[in-house]
């Protein structure tokens, strides 16, 4: 309650408490502006002139801190402008001096209703932000491997190839995992999600944080990795392969041995980088398998 009159400020807060309402009050707009600062308060009683700072301002104030703040400006002059006026800054609501008992009721519960009813819609929109947010992530994301999917991967090489336009370079793996097929044939497919995942686990777990790993189809992955040439990519890629050869997955108390053949390809070759590595990625298989071929 912000009012300069003390009778005034005093039988507002004793009508509010006895509403239930817990109540401070100030008796100008500096004080009130302080008071406010360093609580949260839901509603603010606040009269329109006072010595120094006016109603008007402290609004103004409070609506730049981008407050939820219910605010009801009183004024003891009959002038529809100074209400409007007051609406239009953002006030909730208004009351005339003198107020009766039950215009001063009717004023403060429509001004709480109305305060209850936009911090619901807020909750809501920022709800329906959050489940956006995750419905957009899920629509990038492969749910087998939880690697971005061939969307998202579209999406990080469009980015890396504009960035070429400015000066970057970048490269690209393309890796398939040899005889894939055989797994599911031998161990099942849960084998094969299983297998699948692993792969994801040692691509994330070999790779820099500013490089993309993301599964492009059934058993084929790639890695985009910025300023990187292809004889650096190469070294990656060459990491990758030893590291899942060697990798222990077990299924049922048996290991499933599995290795990768690699393509690598950087933004200096002619044409597209995604058909480089995966021609590259075509040579890797007909060259026996698990092995790594640099597009030249």
């Amino acid at each position: 309650m912000v009012d300069d009159e003390p009778e005034i400020a005093e039988l507002v807060a004793l009508r509010l408490q006895q509403e239930g309402h817990a109540v401070d009050t100030a008796p100008n707009g500096n004080v009130a502006l302080e008071v406010l600062a360093g609580s949260p308060f839901d509603l603010v009683f606040l009269d329109v002139s006072m010595p120094g700072l006016s109603g008007l301002e402290v609004l103004d104030r409070l609506r730049a801190r981008d407050t939820d703040v219910a605010v009801v400006l009183m004024t003891g002059h009959g002038s529809e402008d100074i209400v409007v006026d007051a609406l239009r800054r953002g006030a909730d609501d208004y009351l005339r001096k003198p107020f009766s008992v039950g215009e001063f009721s009717a004023v403060l519960q429509r001004t709480l209703a109305r305060l209850d009813m936009r911090r619901q819609n807020e909750d809501l929109r920022r709800q329906l932000a959050e489940r956006a947010a995750e419905m957009e992530q899920q629509a990038l994301t492969d749910e087998l491997t939880g690697l971005p999917n061939r969307r998202a991967f579209d999406h990080h090489l469009d980015r890396l190839v504009r960035a070429v336009e400015r000066g970057s370079q970048f490269s690209m793996l393309m890796l398939d995992i040899d005889h894939f097929k055989k797994v599911n044939d031998t161990h099942g497919h849960a084998a094969g999600d299983r297998v699948l995942q692993e792969l994801a686990d040692t691509l994330q777990s070999r790779i820099r944080v500013s490089d993309v790993a993301a599964r492009v189809g059934g058993e084929e992955f790639a890695v985009l990795l910025p300023r990187a040439s292809a004889s650096e990519a190469a070294r990656v890629a060459e990491a990758l392969r030893v590291a899942v050869q060697e990798r222990d997955i077990r299924w049922n108390g048996r290991r499933i041995p599995i290795t990768i053949s690699i393509g690598v390809a950087d933004s200096a070759v002619e044409g597209s980088i995604a058909e480089a590595a995966d021609a590259a990625l075509y040579r890797a298989k007909a060259n026996g398998r698990n092995v790594v071929v640099v597009d030249v």
